[in-house]
């Protein structure tokens, strides 16, 4: 996947990385992103939406996602969002050594509830070591707002291409990958393709995570289609940009009051309401 630089959104013109076979099939594919050994642990991530933009016109971006974000409908520049998120360490095939990997179940669901304002996710199945490309969001079948009956609703996330780079210090790591999402419902199903980017910054000095965020919006190809159309004429390319700075401390710091320092389903505490929408293949990097 395209590790974008995080340049302003205007103007640009991002093309999709694509379905990556051997990302996804290939024999000596690990088929999931390693982070630094630095990311290991339980963390409060503090979220500021800075930036969008529509690099294609904003007609081609549904009403919900053109008003605020991807990850939710209210949101505005300036807003900051606080969620929980965990890395751990786990036997790599073929290797003595133990990568750290994201909670990608515990993560997702954290971030999207907390989003939300409300227990959005029920829960979420998602088993690395049989298939770590594919994962299950279930929804909620009652209505934690009001209680009323809600359709059965899941949505299925395969993780399609992936990358990672670090710096020649160690001290910084770029990653992307590449979703597609298909929610199917009472008799309804909707597919988006996104990507999210992510550059983290380690300082060693105070055990702190900063860097920025970058979800990216894509066209489905989908053939007999007036998106598959639109898809053709944009050549692919992202049709909505969304720019976060983001700050990741140490849980354990945070609950001492450290200054500046720092599972398969999940919730977190609300500090953004929102809708219910379908998911645009967001994700904790």
């Amino acid at each position: 996947p395209t590790l974008c630089a995080m340049e302003s959104p205007n103007d640009l013109d991002i093309d999709s990385p694509g379905f990556g076979y051997d990302a996804c099939f290939g024999l000596c594919s690990e088929k999931q992103l390693f982070y630094p050994k630095w990311m290991e642990g339980e963390w409060e991530v503090t979220s500021e939406y800075v930036a969008k933009a529509f690099p294609k016109g904003e007609q081609l971006v549904y009403r919900n996602v053109r008003a605020g974000s991807a990850r939710s409908e209210s949101e505005a520049i300036g807003d900051k969002t606080v969620f929980a998120s965990r890395y751990r360490a786990v036997p790599r095939r073929q290797k003595d050594t133990l990568p750290v990997v994201q909670d990608r179940a515990f993560n997702t669901a954290s971030m999207l509830n907390a989003y939300a304002g409300y227990r959005r996710v029920n829960n979420i199945e998602y088993f690395p070591d049989k298939d770590p490309t594919r994962m299950v969001m279930n929804y909620p079948t009652v209505d934690p707002r009001d209680m009323r009956p809600l359709p059965p609703k899941r949505t299925e996330v395969f993780i399609n291409n992936r990358d990672g780079a670090a710096s020649p210090d160690g001290n910084s790591f770029a990653c992307s990958e590449l979703f597609r999402a298909v929610t199917l419902g009472a008799g309804a199903s909707a597919v988006a393709d996104s990507e999210n980017a992510s550059v983290f910054v380690f300082d060693p000095a105070t055990g702190v995570i900063s860097g920025t965020q970058r979800s990216m919006i894509y066209l489905v190809p989908s053939p007999n289609s007036r998106e598959g159309d639109l898809y053709m004429q944009t050549g692919g390319k992202a049709v909505a940009v969304y720019d976060y700075k983001i700050t990741m401390r140490p849980v354990d710091d945070v609950a001492k009051g450290v200054a500046g320092g720092g599972g398969e389903e999940a919730s977190a505490s609300p500090s953004v309401g929102e809708e219910e929408e379908e998911w645009e293949g967001e994700d904790e990097e």
